[in-house]
């Protein structure tokens, strides 16, 4: 996991470029989010997309971070970023976007990974957000259901799944109760196993182990996913096989994951805010809902845990791990 202050200096990297000597207008933008291990490669996204839109930190843009551990942190960090007076606050998250509207009632807010934002009550509708909101949904509730039924389709005798959440992050409830809507119509059983926090992940572990599932699934989550790490290792030690949301997740060892491409999000993020910058109303703006998803398999995993990946799956599959 990164150290918060390698994770901020990381950030502060971003969009470096030669200056330019004449007066030009900068612009502020706010950034909030949970801090994860995994999200570098997605804000160099959006700062490489910022830069292709004109915008140059240092020249004609600021930016200001907040990312905290926890998500009890976020309405302080949301109130230290208002308090700055930014032209739009980029939030990561349920969380992120319930804080960083709270402290004022005319800064724009531009949310990524968001999974309902309509039923968060953030905007009227996708077509017509009709307020100071806008940005990226993640459909989260739909992808949830898929990700246990490429689970079953794996493992067809299977019959228990243990699901890691966190209940402080208020995007993980509705996410919960559609994956146990899609197992319950798999004839799958879900234990719900709450990590509250990174204190309480071994505990949590430990109540999986004792419960002997047939699989793992950790819900999108930025602390489940600065220790992934060590969730990786558990499943591999207790021989399950663990889907998540992420790409990165396979790619170090999970067997493997089904999500949209979270690094175009941060790209799209960009692109609304040069809009919103540039004049535009979030409440004409729609939400932009993902497209295209990525299926990525760890075949070597699939080997160790003595799996057969069936040959539909594997021709769905847009990158194989070998």
């Amino acid at each position: 996991m990164l150290g918060r202050r390698a994770f901020l200096a990381g950030i502060s990297s971003l969009m470096v470029a030669p200056g330019r000597s004449e007066a030009i207008k900068t612009s502020r933008i706010g950034l909030l989010l949970n801090r994860s291990a995994d999200l570098m490669t997605h804000i160099d996204a959006f700062g490489v997309k910022l830069r292709d839109l004109g915008y140059t930190e240092g020249r004609n843009l600021i930016i200001e971070r907040e990312a905290p551990d926890r998500y009890e942190e976020l309405p302080e960090r949301a109130a230290r970023l208002v308090g700055l007076n930014p032209d739009v606050i980029v939030a990561y998250g349920t969380a992120a976007v319930m804080a960083a509207v709270r402290p004022s009632t005319t800064t724009p807010v531009v949310m990524i990974a968001v999974g309902d934002p309509v039923g968060a009550g953030f905007v009227q509708s996708l077509a017509r957000p009709g307020g100071r909101i806008t940005g990226i949904s993640i459909l989260h509730g739909e992808l949830a259901g898929k990700r246990v039924e490429l689970l079953k389709e794996i493992l067809p005798s299977a019959r228990r799944i243990a699901l890691l959440w966190h209940s402080l992050n208020p995007g993980n409830t509705p996410i919960l109760q559609a994956t146990e809507v899609a197992a319950a119509k798999l004839g799958l059983s879900i234990d719900r196993v709450d990590v509250k926090g990174p204190e309480h992940l071994q505990t949590a572990l430990s109540a999986v182990a004792n419960r002997r599932p047939d699989g793992l699934v950790p819900l999108p989550d930025g602390m489940l996913s600065a220790h992934r790490d060590v969730l990786i290792s558990f499943a591999r030690t207790n021989r399950l096989p663990l889907i998540s949301a992420n790409s990165e997740w396979p790619q170090e060892g999970a067997l493997m994951s089904y999500g949209p491409d979270f690094a175009d999000h941060w790209r799209r993020a960009a692109v609304y805010v040069d809009k919103i910058l540039k004049g535009a109303k979030p409440a004409d703006l729609p939400v932009e809902q993902p497209t295209t998803f990525e299926l990525i398999i760890n075949l070597k995993t699939a080997k160790a845990l003595g799996l057969s990946i069936p040959t539909a799956m594997l021709l769905r599959a847009n990158n194989l791990i070998e």
